[in-house]
């Protein structure tokens, strides 16, 4: 395919995705958004998929995430965006019902939980990668060095070039894999960032390989 076509749909995507993220934002799972949090004590052991299952048959169709807290995992803990105190009475009430327990409602403890702030999410990933990408343009001036003095064919070599056509394919295949994740809605979490920085490591294979 035209190196000029393949400019144009990479340019297309990532418009798109700017576009996407400006009028709609990014879709995120439920722990990156604004949600609540009840605790309940349960006080003895128990299956997540049974709370789980008590909360959607309460809110229908919404996410709902249960996991276990404390030191014996004993209490569960309920992640859901949305609820209200009248929903919190009727699982309350099925809770008791369903493992013999005698929780009140204010023995449930409401935590509401502020969205995440996406550059506090991308934070942790920023510096290593900028770290990962110096190393490598500092690898491939070396590289480039080596080969010009080794070079019996007297090709040319721009260093300059090299270097910028390397950050400018990382950073290109990185914004097409973002802005593909955000115009198909899928959430950003814990799988997407390990995601692009494996393309990032294909990324800079592929152009070594190539050179």
């Amino acid at each position: 395919m035209n190196k000029k076509i393949i400019g144009i749909i990479a340019f297309a995507i990532i418009i798109i995705g700017i576009v996407v993220t400006v009028v709609l934002g990014i879709d995120s799972d439920l722990v990156y958004k604004a949600h609540k949090e009840l605790d309940v004590s349960i006080g003895k052991e128990f299956d997540n998929k049974e709370i789980e299952s008590i909360v959607k048959e309460v809110v229908e169709g919404k996410e709902v995430i249960v996991s276990k807290v404390e030191l014996y995992e004993d209490m569960a803990n309920i992640k859901i965006e949305d609820i209200t105190d009248e929903q919190i009475e009727q699982i309350n009430s099925k809770i008791n019902e369903k493992f013999s327990t005698d929780n009140k409602v204010d023995d449930i403890i409401i935590t509401e939980v502020p969205k995440a702030n996406t550059i506090d999410f991308l934070k942790p990933y920023i510096v290593p990668t900028i770290i990962a990408l110096v190393i490598i343009e500092i690898y491939l001036v070396i590289y480039l060095i080596i080969y010009k003095k080794t070079n019996k064919e007297n090709v040319e070599v721009n260093i300059p070039k090299s270097m910028l056509e390397l950050f400018a394919s990382v950073v290109v295949i990185l914004l097409i894999f973002l802005s593909v994740a955000i115009f198909t809605k899928f959430p950003i979490n814990g799988f997407v960032i390990p995601g692009a920085l494996l393309l990032f490591v294909i990324t800079t294979i592929a152009y070594f390989i190539k050179k």
